[in-house]
């Protein structure tokens, strides 16, 4: 069977954005199937003491190296990043001449290109997920340090060699803008392990809107949404906002004081494993208010707990419209004071009906366990060719 190396930034238990999870749930379901996922990655996201640092773990998800590199976190503002990562660094490199694939999870991350970069140029097949990172909003941050990535993949003809991967047309698209029409992109949706249905407690219903704190995520939109919203300022409906919190929450508190919504707006703060769980599920729709998204794992997550989803059109969430799991418009404070109103006002056996139809949506689609051999199919076709 295949061994496949993942260097990544984060990996779970870490909840340090969603491909921590997403890469869990395909090396899981990989090593089920018989396959060798060897995943090297950081302490980002890990509380001390709860993981074993610098040395391999055998898990259900493969053998794992989480490297301690608190000696190279810096701050930036009030968000801890990691500069660089030697250590990830070195010990991927020791596990590159046994990879049969190697499958980064970040364009930008330093060293999973150079990873990549001399795969590459060995004549090992990489797969490269980008992550929403060739977006053209997200490609305006850091534009210094993404040309002379970009750059250099071009100058070596890397472009060409590697495999990308999109998570859906938009993406793939995106890719095809930066490297050309030529390149092999695959565009496969992240997928889930599926979680044991919580029973629900409806009592105190809210709203809910969960994610990182950043103004790409619109939630600025959102606040000026529930201001609008009739329904809402007159219901005992609440919203909870769920995330670490850094200097961009301040400037949404500011807005929710100014308009005289603080009695109804919680901030909870990071919410993990279970607690999670049953956040979804008691939620009454989650809100997806991005200005752009390549996925955005929160819906799958949130329709996994039959929980529907309004999500905006700056996401590849037609879907939601299309099963009748939720509402996908435009992310003006208008479109989403409308699609909040016409949910709250929704007969409750029609909302009911909403909720069956969330659940099974993910279960049809978004599986993992469903959808593993397409993966394989990808890995195994890739190294018949190498």
């Amino acid at each position: 069977m295949l061994t496949i190396l993942f260097p990544i930034v984060a990996f779970y238990p870490s909840q340090s954005g969603g491909p921590a999870n997403t890469v869990y749930w395909l090396t899981k379901a990989l090593v089920n199937k018989g396959y060798k996922p060897c995943i090297v990655t950081t302490d980002m996201g890990i509380p001390p003491g709860t993981v074993p640092l610098d040395r391999w773990l055998q898990t259900d998800a493969g053998s794992v190296m989480y490297t301690n590199e608190s000696a190279y976190q810096f701050y930036r503002g009030t968000s801890n990043v990691y500069l660089f990562t030697p250590k990830l660094f070195l010990r991927a490199l020791t596990r590159l001449p046994n990879a049969d694939i190697i499958h980064l999870s970040s364009f930008f991350h330093i060293p999973g290109a150079l990873i990549g970069i001399l795969a590459g140029l060995s004549g090992k097949r990489v797969f490269w997920s980008v992550r929403g990172e060739f977006d053209p909003g997200a490609l305006s941050f850091s534009q210094r340090k993404k040309r002379m990535v970009i750059g250099l993949v071009k100058h070596l003809g890397l472009a060409s060699r590697v495999i990308f991967h999109a998570t859906s047309n938009l993406e793939k698209a995106y890719v095809q803008d930066v490297f050309g029409k030529k390149v092999t992109v695959i565009t496969i949706p992240n997928y889930m392990e599926m979680p044991a249905l919580k029973p629900r407690n409806p009592a105190t219903p809210y709203l809910l809107f969960i994610g990182r704190m950043h103004p790409i995520k619109g939630l600025d939109r959102l606040i000026q949404a529930l201001d609008k919203s009739g329904t809402f300022r007159s219901s005992g409906f609440t919203l909870k906002i769920a995330g670490s919190f850094n200097a961009y929450t301040n400037e949404i508190k500011q807005q929710i004081s100014e308009l005289r919504l603080a009695d109804q707006v919680e901030f909870l703060g990071q919410i993990e494993g279970e607690a999670k769980q049953q956040l979804y599920a008691d939620a009454f729709v989650t809100l997806l208010p991005s200005h752009t998204e390549n996925f955005g794992n929160v819906v799958i997550e949130s329709l996994a707990q039959a929980t529907p989803v309004i999500a905006s059109t700056g996401t590849p969430w037609q879907l939601l419209a299309e099963e009748k799991a939720g509402c996908w418009v435009r992310n003006t404070p208008e479109e989403l004071a409308k699609a909040i109103d016409a949910l709250v006002a929704m007969p409750e056996a029609d909302y009911q009906a909403m909720r069956q139809r969330a659940r099974a949506l993910v279960e049809n689609q978004f599986d993992i366990a469903k959808n593993i051999d397409k993966w394989i199919a990808c890995y195994r076709k890739a190294d018949e060719v190498r």
